[in-house]
């Protein structure tokens, strides 16, 4: 695996009308958060990445937790990562 050991994952798919904005919030993690690592993941390419846990998208997950069902606001995201120990 990467360097990143914690890694945000946002699972997006062709078509999706919320996966454009998702792609976006994933690039204003990666700049708000340089320790955390941010992976997204178009499941028309890749399809069996996240097909057992994730029934929608967009979709974010943490670890083995879905943090978010569709996009949340960059204010809630914000609130999500300042709850994180990214040092640790």
């Amino acid at each position: 695996m990467g360097t990143a050991t914690k890694v945000l994952k946002v699972f997006v798919s062709k078509g999706c009308r919320g996966c454009k904005r998702a792609q976006e919030l994933a690039e204003w993690v990666q700049g708000a958060a340089p320790g955390l690592g941010v992976q997204v993941i178009d499941l028309a390419a890749e399809p069996d990445s996240g097909r057992e846990s994730v029934f929608g998208v967009p979709t974010y997950t943490f670890g083995d937790k879905t943090i978010f069902l569709g996009n949340p606001s960059q204010t809630e995201l914000q609130l999500w990562l300042d709850q994180l120990d990214l040092e640790g």
